[in-house]
């Protein structure tokens, strides 16, 4: 999956999530994330939906801290459950509003 890119600068074009730029395969693993609510969204299907099923485990991880990195001032935090039930979800002082948040 590769980021879109402006036809004129050619610059990657960034959406924002909760005040924060983030690249398309990042965006579509927060909106992935995010829809998971508290019960979180599992990896395979983060695999299955953003990568077409062309992906690993180490690959969605190092996503994942990326993502963390851009939310680090947000108050919100993607935390992964492993190995228990190998989850993805939405954590820390603002997830709430976060889940609810276009």
């Amino acid at each position: 999956m590769s980021a879109n890119y402006c036809p004129q600068c050619h610059q990657v074009m960034y959406e924002t999530r909760l005040g924060v730029k983030l690249p398309k395969v990042k965006s579509r693993i927060f909106d992935l994330v995010r829809s998971g609510g508290e019960g979180g969204v599992p990896m395979q299907r983060i695999i299955s939906m953003v990568f077409d099923g062309k992906s690993n485990s180490v690959n969605v991880r190092n996503h994942i801290h990326q993502i963390n990195r851009y939310l680090q001032d947000t108050g919100v935090q993607i935390y992964g459950d492993w190995p228990e039930r190998g989850r993805y979800r939405l954590a820390g002082v603002n997830a709430e509003i976060a889940r609810v948040t276009p």
